[in-house]
């Protein structure tokens, strides 16, 4: 299947199968899901936070396939069991994450597909974009602009996705945050 943003996807697990995403040289990069943390720790979620983490540690840096039991999860993040339990719905609500429970023949294990919008807000379902407040659109490629997805570079700035420049685009000082509904931010996206 392919969805709204042109990714290929297996229809099962929710796992990307095609990527295009592309770092460049000096590009950001960072294991933990940045964009993902901004948005739980705005939600106030932050048992989900820690599972997320937990979750990251676990994973390969050539997969986002990782199957961690609920005990070794419990015990990276610090958290109870019905807080990871919780969190781990709160992922998949998000969007961060997709839990596919496998059998071995014996019991049922969780596998965790890490998802491309942890690191990508461009990619967050609704639900997460009510935590986020673009500050722009970008001039090239018209996508909206978060915090998180562009880099002041010399005297401009630049776009993470497609490395347009954004000319001298000054970081406005912020409203506060107001959670949107997901009509509301549908509307501003369209």
């Amino acid at each position: 299947m392919i969805n709204e943003n042109g990714l290929m996807i297996d229809e099962e697990t929710g796992e990307i199968l095609e990527r295009d995403i592309r770092i460049n040289k000096k590009g950001l990069y960072a294991p933990l899901g940045i964009p993902a943390y901004n948005v739980l720790a705005r939600a106030k979620e932050h048992g989900a936070k820690d599972v997320l983490t937990a979750l990251l540690t676990f994973r390969h840096k050539d997969s986002n396939h990782v199957w961690p039991s609920q005990k070794s999860i419990m015990f990276q993040s610090g958290r109870g069991k019905e807080t990871v339990i919780k969190g781990t719905a709160l992922l998949e609500e998000f969007g961060f994450v997709k839990v596919k429970r496998i059998s071995d023949g014996y019991r049922m294990h969780n596998h965790y597909f890490i998802q491309d919008s942890c690191y990508l807000s461009e990619l967050m379902n609704e639900k997460a974009r009510t935590y986020l407040q673009p500050v722009g659109s970008c001039p090239v490629c018209a996508k909206l602009l978060f915090p998180g997805t562009f880099k002041k570079s010399g005297d401009s700035m630049a776009h993470w996705g497609c490395s347009g420049n954004l000319g001298e685009m000054r970081a406005k000082s912020r409203p506060p945050m107001v959670k949107k509904s997901a009509n509301e931010v549908k509307s501003d996206l369209y």
